[in-house]
């Protein structure tokens, strides 16, 4: 069973399974390659299915179609995504015409809980993720297209994005101390890309190794998904080019 949407639209769970008395059910093993992806819109498939002219709907949305489950499939790696469309950083995607942040969902409030978008809407304390019964060799972090709506080239902003991006770098290694980082960014935006380079060099230098990818941004004549997200085309470019990425630069090629 696979769910393409994600979790703020709708929710969806197995509650019991019901067999014959001598059936006998074990977990399919994991593949010998594990990898996660933590992103926004872009991991989710938001508008994938769309274009332009047409509203987004969770009818045109599909992780399963995106770059990230592509990449994954290419690679013949078992995946875990972490991704909520609109999130960020330091701030959600805001209106040109709002001057404040938007914080009431971060990624640093998900990354650690199970469900907690599901326990927030039905007033439940979330759990502890536990990060033992998946431990990925790669780890690809995709943030910072919806912080830009926020940061506009301001320096002080930047410098809180740069910031509190190494910090929830510094989580996602304590969590998987075992896993590669790749930060990417820009296929929609990328005015952070300098931040999140800076933010890898920082902890590259002092704590732990960090790797950078930067997606080619969206040509003028690709394609285009809703709200002028990614189409599927764009989200095929995305997922070859960094399938060879990982291949060259990580774990996933010296095996």
């Amino acid at each position: 069973l696979v769910k393409e949407t994600e979790i703020q639209y709708a929710s969806s769970g197995i509650r019991y399974l019901i067999t014959n008395a001598d059936a006998v059910i074990e977990p399919t093993p994991y593949k010998e390659r594990r990898i996660e992806f933590i992103g926004d819109s872009i991991t989710c498939g938001y508008g994938i299915g769309g274009n332009p002219g047409v509203p987004f709907s969770t009818e045109y949305e599909s992780a399963d179609d995106a770059y990230a489950v592509l990449c994954a499939r290419e690679l013949d790696a078992d995946y875990q995504l972490v991704s909520f469309s609109g999130i960020g950083v330091i701030s959600r995607f805001v209106e040109p015409e709002r001057d404040e942040p938007l914080t009431d969902v971060l990624i640093s409030s998900l990354y650690s809980k199970i469900d907690a978008v599901l326990c927030k809407r039905m007033s439940l304390p979330a759990s502890r993720w536990e990060f033992h019964k998946f431990r990925p060799q790669v780890i690809v972090v995709n943030l910072g297209t919806n912080d830009a709506s926020y940061t506009r080239g301001i320096r002080e902003r930047e410098e809180q994005f740069c910031q509190k991006y190494a910090e929830f770098l510094r989580i996602v290694h304590t969590e998987n101390p075992q896993a590669e980082i790749v930060c990417t960014l820009g296929v929609m935006d990328n005015q952070l890309m300098p931040e999140v380079r800076r933010a890898a060099k920082m902890l590259t230098e002092t704590s732990f190794p960090v790797l950078v990818h930067e997606e080619q941004k969206m040509r003028p004549d690709e394609p285009l998904g809703c709200d002028k997200h990614p189409s599927a085309k764009v989200h095929r470019r995305m997922a070859e080019s960094l399938r060879i990425f990982l291949l060259k630069h990580t774990v996933f090629g010296r095996k």
